[in-house]
This record gives structure tokens, C-alpha cells and sequence, in this order.
């Protein structure tokens, strides 16, 4: 989580009905944080926005579904990674591949969602467990401990 303690969330699905899912399930999972979330369509339009340097990114694989050259959700997240690599993103796809599921965690993926019947069930999961890990990580950050010297 970053040093103001707002959570800041990407939503990167060109399924805007979805999307919308998304935003409504963040809504509920972070009522109690202080979050942002901010939407878009595709990894080009996301990458004006690098410079909010986002805490968890939710990107689709299938991006380029409509547009054969726009990036598909692993180019985005190694754009992302350049500029922001402490970022955490979980995939959210269609998609049931295992070798789709093998490439994505070779990219450190924190999670990997089907959409399914019961995506909106795992997503709450996924970022109430995703929730709960930035917290600790944030708690035992060096600033945070007591400093113990050798004696």
C-alpha cells in the first residue's frame, strides 16, 4: 500500500457492464478504506495514468479481443511492472487455459479469476485476503518497527 494510505485500484476490462461489477464489489470490500478506483478500457488508455502508481490493478487478458493490436492483460501488466513493480494485480478472464493460468503466475500475478457464475464471490475474496496482506505489509514496514540495536 502506498505512504498516504489511499488505496489506489485500476479496473483495466473493455466489458464496461463488468467493469462496473468491479466497481461496485470494490465499493463493498474497501467502504471502509480510503480508495479510489479508476476505470478503463484498454491498456493504452491506462497508460497515461502510470504516474498514480496503483496498489492492485484487476485487468482482463482478453483486452485485445475487439482490437487485434491493443495489448492483451500480460502486456499491460509489464508496462504497469516498468514503472510501478511493487503493484499487485490479479487477472480476471473467460478464459479456463491452463496454460494461460501458467503464464500468468510466471508474472507474479497476486490472483487468477474465471468469470464465471461465481467470479463476484472469489473477486471479494481475492481482494479481502489482498486487503488484509497490504495491511501487515504496511504494519512491518522498517518505519513502523521498533529498532533494536546489537548490544
Amino acid at each position: 500500500m502506498n505512504t498516504s494510505n489511499r488505496i489506489k485500484l485500476f479496473i483495466i476490462d473493455a466489458n464496461k457492464t463488468f467493469a462496473q461489477l468491479m466497481v461496485l464489489e470494490t465499493g463493498k470490500i474497501f467502504k471502509e478504506e480510503n480508495h479510489t478506483v479508476h476505470v478503463f478500457e484498454n491498456g493504452e488508455l491506462c497508460e497515461q495514468f502510470l504516474h498514480i502508481k496503483p496498489d492492485l490493478v484487476f485487468v482482463d487478458y482478453h483486452l485485445n479481443s475487439n482490437n487485434s493490436n491493443a495489448m492483451n492483460g500480460l502486456q499491460v501488466i509489464k508496462m504497469i511492472k516498468n514503472t510501478n513493480p511493487e503493484m499487485d494485480f490479479i487477472i480476471i478472464t473467460n478464459d479456463e487455459k491452463s496454460e494461460l493460468f501458467l503464464k500468468v503466475l510466471q508474472t507474479g500475478a497476486y490472483d487468477y479469476l474465471i468469470k464465471d457464475s461465481n467470479v463476484t464471490y472469489r473477486l471479494g475474496q481475492a481482494m479481502t485476503k489482498w486487503l488484509k496482506r497490504a495491511k501487515l505489509k504496511q504494519d512491518i514496514k522498517p518505519n513502523n518497527l521498533l529498532n533494536y540495536e546489537n548490544r
